[in-house]
């Protein structure tokens, strides 16, 4: 997830569905981390936030790919 400003600043950044639509996943803007110049401005951004605040820990947990198949085949998922 980025911010909204960051979705809004990127449109040439946003994940695309199978119909070429912006993916947006239910409260997700997702962006196209595959693409080396979205990646480092991401990380760039996280970087900041981090440095900018006290921390007692990090979560990441959610940083993955969407399934090409998308949330419709939730249940081949859980094969």
């Amino acid at each position: 997830m980025v911010s909204l400003k960051f979705w809004n600043n990127h449109p040439e950044w946003r994940e695309k569905t199978g119909f070429l639509q912006d993916a947006k996943v239910d409260w997700r803007s997702l962006m196209n981390l595959a693409d080396p110049r979205c990646r480092r401005a991401v990380f760039s951004e996280v970087g900041e936030l981090l440095r900018n605040y006290d921390w007692d820990g990090v979560d990441v947990s959610e940083l993955y790919f969407e399934s090409t198949d998308g949330p419709r085949y939730r249940e081949l998922l859980l094969r």
